[in-house]
C-alpha cells in the first residue's frame, strides 16, 4: 500500500465512523403503540427514560425530568379522529438535561379518543350482585309456582297461559314489597350515585316485579347483555312453527246450550280439475271474551290454542249433532244427500278460527 493510499484511508475513516454512529443512534420506526383517551383534556400518553423530536411537533409535548420524560397529549372536546405521531426515545436523559443519550428509537404512537362515559367498578359490582339476587329470586318463584301451574285441576279448569302472568306478577310484587328488593332503584343508584334524592317508588317496584315475573330467562338475558354471563343456547327453547304446518280451531254454537257436537277434520282428495283456494286467515270474527281467555271455551276445539294441520293437505270440516246425527259444514249449513262440505287448503303458518253457528 502506497503512502498516498494510506493517508486517504486515514482521512476517510473518521467520516465512516461518524456515519456509523449516526446510523446506530437512530433506528427505524418501532410500534405502533396504541392508546385510548377521553377527549377534552390533557392526558399522559407514555412515561419513558427520555423522549424528544415529536413529529408533528404540535401533536404532543415532552416534559423532561432528571430521570425520565413524559409525553402529554392535549385534545379538544370534539376530537374523534385518531392522533398519530412519532417520538425519538433515548436510553436516558443527558447530563445537560435537554437531550437524550443514544441509542435512539423512533417510536410511533396512535391515540384514539373515546367519548363514551365510563362505568365505575363499584357500579359494575353492585349491578352484578343485584342481578344475581334477582336471578335467584326468579328461580325460586318459578320453582314454587310450578307446583300450581302443573296441577291438573289448574290445567283443566283454567287456561294456564292466561293466568300465569297475573299470578307471577302479584307474587313478585309481594316478594319485592316484603323484602324491599327494588332492583330498578338499586341499579339507578349504582350508575348515578350523585343523585341525592331517593329513587325508589311504586313505579320502580312495579318494574322490578315485572322483571321477576318474566322469569329467570329474562334476568339471564340481562346478565348476558351486560356481559356478566356468556351466551348459552337454552335447551328448553320451544321450536317455532315450521313452514309446513298451520293452526286451526273450530267453535260451535247452538241455540240450545246443552247440545253436544262431534267435530271432524278429514284429509280429503279434491275432485279432478277442482280449483281449491289457499286460506290464509279469517276476518270479521268478534274478539273472544275475557272469560273465554282465562277459563277457556268449552264450545271450542281445542279449548284454547289451536290444532296443527299440514299445509300441503286438503281438508274438510264437518260438525255432527250427537242428538240427531245431523251433519253440518263449516258455515253451519246442514249436509243433506248429495251436498259435500267445502274443501280447504291452508297456507303455511296460517292461523284460522272457524265459528260454526247452528240454528
Amino acid at each position: 500500500m502506497s503512502a498516498f493510499t494510506l493517508m486517504r484511508t486515514v482521512r476517510i475513516l473518521p467520516v465512516l465512523c461518524a456515519a456509523f454512529m449516526s446510523h446506530t443512534a437512530t433506528s427505524q420506526v418501532v410500534g405502533p403503540e396504541r392508546i385510548s383517551l377521553k377527549p377534552g383534556n390533557s392526558s399522559v400518553v407514555a412515561t419513558v427514560p427520555c423522549a424528544r423530536d415529536v413529529a408533528p411537533a404540535d401533536a404532543a409535548k415532552v416534559l423532561m425530568w432528571p430521570n425520565s420524560s413524559t409525553i402529554v397529549v392535549t385534545s379538544p372536546p370534539d376530537r374523534h379522529e385518531d392522533l398519530v405521531f412519532t417520538a425519538n426515545i433515548g436510553s436516558k436523559v443527558s447530563l445537560s438535561g435537554t437531550d437524550c443519550d443514544p441509542p435512539l428509537v423512533n417510536r410511533q404512537y396512535i391515540v384514539s379518543f373515546n367519548a363514551a362515559p365510563e362505568v365505575s367498578g363499584q357500579a359494575l359490582q353492585t349491578s352484578f350482585q343485584v342481578l344475581v339476587a334477582a336471578f335467584v329470586l326468579a328461580l325460586l318463584l318459578e320453582s314454587a309456582f310450578s307446583l300450581l301451574f302443573n296441577w291438573r285441576p289448574f290445567k283443566v279448569l283454567v287456561v294456564g297461559r292466561a293466568w300465569r302472568t297475573p299470578i307471577m306478577l302479584i307474587a313478585s310484587w309481594l316478594v319485592v314489597s316484603q323484602f324491599k328488593f327494588d332492583l330498578m332503584a338499586q341499579l339507578f343508584n349504582a350508575y348515578y350515585p350523585k343523585n341525592s334524592q331517593p329513587t325508589g317508588s311504586w313505579g320502580t317496584t312495579l318494574l322490578t316485579s315485572m322483571i321477576l315475573a318474566g322469569g329467570s330467562v329474562g334476568v339471564n338475558r340481562i346478565l348476558t347483555t351486560l356481559g356478566f354471563r356468556s351466551q348459552v343456547k337454552s335447551e328448553n327453547e320451544q321450536p317455532t312453527l315450521d313452514e309446513s304446518h298451520a293452526w286451526i280451531s273450530i267453535e260451535v254454537t247452538h241455540a240450545e246450550r246443552d247440545r253436544r257436537f262431534v267435530v271432524a277434520i278429514t284429509a280429503v282428495t279434491p275432485p279432478t280439475g277442482a280449483s281449491i283456494e289457499t286460506a290464509v286467515g279469517i276476518v270479521g270474527n268478534p274478539r273472544p271474551s275475557l272469560k273465554s281467555i282465562f277459563s277457556g271455551n268449552t264450545n271450542r276445539l281445542p279449548v284454547s290454542g289451536g290444532l296443527q294441520v299440514l299445509a300441503a293437505n286438503y281438508y274438510s270440516i264437518t260438525v255432527r249433532d250427537v242428538s240427531n246425527n245431523k251433519r253440518y259444514d263449516s258455515n253451519g249449513k246442514e249436509l243433506t244427500d248429495g251436498v259435500q262440505p267445502a274443501i280447504f287448503r291452508f297456507a303455511p303458518r296460517a292461523v284460522l278460527d272457524f265459528r260454526v253457528r247452528i240454528t
